[in-house]
């Protein structure tokens, strides 16, 4: 069994990746043709995956399908079972945490590689830059 701060700390990544919320958008930088064909859509594709965790994950509760956003790489670090509880208990509803608002991304693209910064609205959430991945033809959180 991992110790539960690893885990934690992978949920936390998870989330703080996609549950920022917050008034300020910045562009991601230009992408080369070759990137943009590569990333499928890019920045706005993660945008939609980001999208999608926040409400299903984050504002729906569907904590076992955090782990769907992974990584191949961190899937192999970590099982759903651990996934899903830490999720839970560092954002569920007995965190104290509030997710009600939309979420906003600070993302730069760099080919099949991103680096999203959030802006939690309750100001609990940390801001530093998590890692995704362009993998299997989807964005995914490689902040493991």
């Amino acid at each position: 069994m991992r110790p539960l701060h690893a885990i934690t700390a992978v949920g936390a990544a998870l989330v703080l990746a996609l549950s920022a919320c917050g008034t300020e958008q910045e562009a991601a930088p230009a992408l080369s043709t070759t990137a943009q064909a590569d990333a499928s859509g890019t920045e706005n594709a993660l945008r939609a995956r980001l999208d999608d965790v926040y409400r299903i994950v984050i504002q729906g509760g569907q904590w076992a399908k955090g782990y769907d956003y992974l990584s191949p790489r961190c899937q192999t670090k970590h099982n759903r079972t651990d996934v899903e509880a830490a999720l839970k208990a560092e954002y569920g509803p007995e965190s104290g945490r509030d997710f009600s608002g939309e979420p906003t991304y600070v993302i730069t693209v760099d080919d099949d590689s991103a680096s999203v910064v959030t802006r939690a609205s309750d100001g609990k959430g940390s801001n530093a830059p998590k890692t995704w991945t362009f993998v299997d033809g989807q964005w995914s959180n490689d902040s493991c």
